[in-house]
C-alpha cells in the first residue's frame, strides 16, 4: 500500500491519506517510517497503532485495502463494508469471494503496484463511486456476513447434524 501510494502520488494533484490500523513490531515499524520517509509520503500517511475502537476510525474513512497474501475468512473486509466502505483487495484467499468487483469494490492482483494505485486513484476521482459502492457493500455484508445470518447458518448446520 505504501508503495501504490508513491505512485498514486505521482498519478493525482488531489489530497489523500493513508491509515494504518494494527500493530507491528518496533523494527517494522521502523523500517516502514523509513520507507515513507525516502518517497516522501509522510504527509500521506497516519499510523494509529493498535485501537480497540476502530469502527469509530472507519466511520471517517472512504475505501479499505485488504492486500493481505493470505487472508482466510476476511474479517476485516466486511468490517468496511458494514461501514459503507467499498474495498479494493487482491486476488488471494477470501478475498475475491467476499468482494464482487466492480460493484462492492475492486479486485487486483498480489503486488500489481501500478494496478493498485489506478484503483485508488479512480475512487479519488470519482466521490460518487465511494457513495455507490460503499451501499453496495453494506447491502452485501449485512445480507451474507452479518451476526444473525451467521447465527442462522450454524443453526441449520447444527439441525442437519442432528437429524441424520
Amino acid at each position: 500500500a505504501i508503495k501504490a501510494c508513491e505512485k498514486l502520488k505521482n498519478l493525482t494533484t488531489k489530497n489523500f491519506m493513508l491509515h494504518i490500523v494494527g500493530s507491528c513490531g518496533k523494527n517494522y515499524l521502523k523500517k516502514l517510517t523509513q520507507l515513507i520517509k525516502s518517497l516522501g509520503l509522510e504527509e500521506n500517511i497516519k499510523f494509529w497503532g493498535f485501537r480497540d475502537d476502530v469502527n469509530e476510525i472507519l466511520k471517517n474513512m472512504d475505501v479499505g485495502l485488504m492486500l493481505s497474501k493470505c487472508e482466510a475468512f476476511g474479517r476485516v473486509t466486511v468490517e468496511y463494508m458494514l461501514n459503507y466502505m467499498p474495498v479494493i483487495g487482491v486476488n488471494t484467499g477470501a478475498t475475491p469471494e467476499i468482494i464482487k468487483n466492480n460493484e462492492n469494490g475492486f479486485i487486483c492482483e498480489l503486488d500489481d503496484l501500478d494496478a493498485l494505485a489506478k484503483l485508488m486513484q479512480k475512487f479519488i476521482d470519482n466521490p460518487e463511486l465511494i457513495k455507490s459502492m460503499g451501499k453496495n457493500a453494506r447491502e452485501h455484508a449485512v445480507k451474507n456476513f452479518s451476526l444473525e445470518r451467521n447465527t442462522d447458518n450454524i443453526y441449520k448446520l447444527y439441525q442437519e447434524i442432528l437429524n441424520q
